[in-house]
């Protein structure tokens, strides 16, 4: 996941090669005006995560985490085998203006979803907007749930698409004046 805020852009989540292509909690942070880099830790390794820039935070919510694999007490046909992959509703929040991460959760835990940041009395967001979360995919079916966030105000609330979906790419445009 990748979004900017404030002089940041911020690099999350993914998966790493170094560790056989499963979730890292690794973050790389960008200082656009000092052009340095830092590193950070996501609370919870995932991957497939969004990131939405709103006013002076990065917000990177939802993705893959690994299960822990069901220990060995009797054989398991392979067609029985649970998935060793599942769905997070973690939001992790970084704030430029203090440089300090709190987290938080979504409403529904999702992957391959939409997110923009919106802005607007409409969605009862604050001066700085709100990270909105749309559609995706949890436990084998398709969400049309949409997760409304406001970092400032760490307030959710829940709209929903006129169906269910997932892969949604989404974008904000506007502004409430």
């Amino acid at each position: 996941a990748c979004a900017s805020a404030g002089n940041y852009t911020i690099f999350a989540g993914g998966s790493a090669p170094q560790v056989n292509q499963s979730e890292t909690a690794s973050v790389e942070i960008w200082n656009h005006l000092t052009g340095e880099w830092t590193q950070a830790t996501l609370s919870q390794p995932r991957k497939k995560p969004e990131a939405v820039g709103v006013g002076q935070y990065v917000v990177i919510a939802g993705g893959e985490i690994a299960k822990p694999k069901p220990p060995p007490s009797f054989p398991v046909p392979p067609s029985s085998t649970p998935p060793l992959t599942g769905y997070t509703a973690t939001v992790d929040v970084f704030d430029t203006a203090t440089g300090h991460w709190f987290t938080d959760q979504l409403l529904s835990p999702r992957q391959y979803f939409g997110a923009a940041h919106v802005v607007g009395k409409a969605v009862g967001a604050s001066e700085g907007g709100a990270a909105i979360f749309g559609g995706g995919f949890f436990d084998d079916m398709r969400l049309g749930s949409v997760d409304i966030y406001d970092p400032a105000t760490r307030k959710h609330t829940r709209a929903q698409l006129s169906h269910n979906r997932s892969n949604l790419k989404a974008f904000g445009v506007g502004n409430d004046r």
